[in-house]
């Protein structure tokens, strides 16, 4: 058996799709660039800003 080592690398967030308010139907949200962090004791959460590709 031979063992293969991939690195994976991206260019950029993936794109959600979600029903926009201002739009008014699906659409897709890019990444916008901007993180949110969030600590509660011991764990810390970091969340990434998504905005409506078409604002």
């Amino acid at each position: 058996m031979q063992i293969v080592n991939v690195d994976i690398q991206y260019l950029s967030p993936p794109p959600a799709i979600k029903y926009c308010k201002k739009c008014g139907k699906k659409t897709e949200y890019v990444c916008s660039g901007l993180f949110r962090v969030n600590a509660q004791c011991k764990y810390l959460d970091i969340w990434l800003i998504y905005k409506c590709s078409n604002l």
